[in-house]
C-alpha cells in the first residue's frame, strides 16, 4: 500500500513516453477495479488520482492513448455523478497544474469553474 502511494505521487510520468503509457494504463486499470490499496481508506487517494487524471487529459496523446483518455473521462464522470459536491472541493484543493479549467472542460465532466479576478 505504501509503495503504491509513492508510485502515485510520481505520476504522471512525463520524461519517458513508453514508461508513461504503461504506468498510466496501470493506474486507470487499478482505479477501474477499485483497488483498495491504491484508493486508500475512505478513498483518501482520490484527490491525487483526480489530479493525475486532470493532468493526463490536459496533456492528451502526449501521455496516454485516445482510448485511455476516454477511460479517464469515464472515471471522472462516474466520480462526479457519485460525489457531485465533493469533486468540486477536491478539484479546488489540487495544485494549479492539476486543476486547469481546460483540463476538466476537455473531459466534459465538470461545469466550467469561475475564474478569480
Amino acid at each position: 500500500s505504501q509503495a503504491l502511494q509513492v508510485w502515485l505521487g510520481a505520476l504522471p510520468i512525463r520524461s519517458d513516453l513508453a514508461e508513461a503509457l504503461i504506468a498510466h494504463e496501470q493506474l486507470v486499470r487499478m482505479v477501474e477495479s477499485q483497488n483498495r490499496a491504491l484508493l486508500g481508506n475512505n478513498n483518501e487517494s482520490l484527490p491525487r488520482i483526480i489530479g493525475v487524471f486532470g493532468e493526463l487529459v490536459a496533456a492528451g496523446e502526449d501521455l496516454l492513448s485516445l482510448e485511455l483518455k476516454q477511460r479517464c473521462v469515464a472515471i471522472l464522470k462516474q466520480i462526479q455523478s457519485s460525489m457531485p459536491d465533493s469533486i468540486n472541493q477536491i478539484v479546488a484543493a489540487l495544485p494549479p497544474e492539476s486543476q486547469s479549467p481546460s483540463s476538466f472542460q476537455k473531459s466534459e465532466h465538470l461545469p466550467p469553474r469561475s475564474q478569480s479576478p
